[in-house]
């Protein structure tokens, strides 16, 4: 199957390579991304298992033969030429390896390589997301009494993550956010993040708490920019993985530059702006209810330049458009999840 507008999506593989602290990167030679660092890897070959085929491009990429460890991500990518045609799709898994001997040497696909630490990797312009996946890669290696002693890395593996529940989320949100209105945006967002993790097969409480989460340090932080990246750096000193803050940064991706990729990320922008839309489009109705609001409403309020007038409407179509759904039927989405808390929303007006 053809790589470039391809008829289905394309599987690849990547490497976080470890060795002493530090992890090797590629700079990209060919499309997508060309010219910027990030992990060597590449596509899966028909009949190739995932870990070969991580084995073989990281070997032709870096001249280096590597141990494959666990997952570190699975995630997919989409790019559209200007005509919105899917001009790349891949789906990507990414695997920690080690690499104790040999020193790298650019090879196919690649035109330059380096070793860098956690630190170097903005000064090497690695985009955000391959840049959280080597840092979760750092920090899921844990010496062994036999490493510290060799100074070599001679097992991989993974400390347990901590657990991203609600009842964190909802304590830390009350904790940093006093306003009601703003806790119960949270409130919208994670009852529309978490109807759309229920329809992906995705854990409802995870998303559900990132969604929490989302604007938390907004009354603290109300300058954009400081929110929400404030917030996130609080969130990494307690321990939250590094899945959780990249999807916060992408739901202000036009302040952060981190663009929503993954599901999580996607659902989070999706229903950001739109909870917030319903939530003003519920209460002008005489019900003041979003039990009787239905999508050709809100579209109505849509063509409303007066109503809610700091929403940006290209920010509401966005949202359907990285769901890949009507913009009609995102709504209805939304609002049949909001439905179902619509009490705890104060949304059930008068019905």
């Amino acid at each position: 199957m053809a790589k470039e507008y391809p008829s289905g999506p394309v599987v690849g593989v990547g490497g976080v390579v470890v060795r002493d602290g530090r992890a090797l990167i590629i700079r990209r030679a060919q499309e997508p991304r060309k010219g910027e660092w990030s992990l060597p890897g590449g596509v899966v070959e028909l009949g190739e298992r995932l870990t070969d085929a991580v084995r073989r491009e990281i070997l032709e990429e870096t001249g280096l033969a590597v141990e494959v460890g666990p997952i570190v991500e699975t995630f997919d990518r989409v790019h559209r030429d200007a005509a919105g045609r899917v001009r790349f799709h891949f789906v990507i898994v990414d695997y920690l390896c080690r690499a104790d001997t040999g020193e790298p040497v650019a090879g196919t696909d690649a035109d330059d390589l380096a070793w860098v630490t956690a630190g170097q990797l903005d000064a090497y312009g690695v985009n955000p997301h391959a840049a959280a996946v080597i840092r979760k890669g750092l920090g899921a290696w844990t010496p062994s009494p036999q490493d510290l002693k060799t100074s070599r890395p001679q097992h991989l593996r993974y400390d347990r993550p901590m657990t991203v529940s609600r009842e964190a989320a909802w304590q830390l949100l009350t904790e940093w956010t006093q306003n009601e209105s703003l806790r119960k945006h949270a409130l919208a967002v994670e009852a529309a993040v978490r109807g759309y993790a229920r329809r992906q097969g995705a854990s409802e409480e995870e998303w559900g708490a990132v969604a929490l989460l989302h604007d938390f340090d907004y009354e603290r932080y109300p300058t954009l920019g400081d929110h929400p990246n404030k917030g996130c750096e609080h969130l990494r000193s307690l321990g939250y993985p590094e899945w959780v803050m990249r999807a916060i940064q992408a739901h202000a991706w036009e302040i952060t530059g981190v663009e929503p990729e993954t599901p999580l990320e996607r659902a989070l922008v999706a229903c950001d702006e739109m909870a917030g839309f319903v939530t003003a489009a519920a209460l002008v109705r005489p019900s003041r209810s979003v039990l009787d609001l239905e999508a050709s409403s809100v579209m109505k309020r849509m063509k409303d330049k007066a109503f809610a007038r700091q929403v940006p409407r290209e920010h509401l179509k966005k949202g359907a458009e990285l769901m890949g759904l009507p913009l009609d039927r995102h709504i209805t989405n939304v609002i049949e999840s909001m439905r179902e808390q619509a009490d705890a929303l104060g949304l059930r007006g008068t019905l």
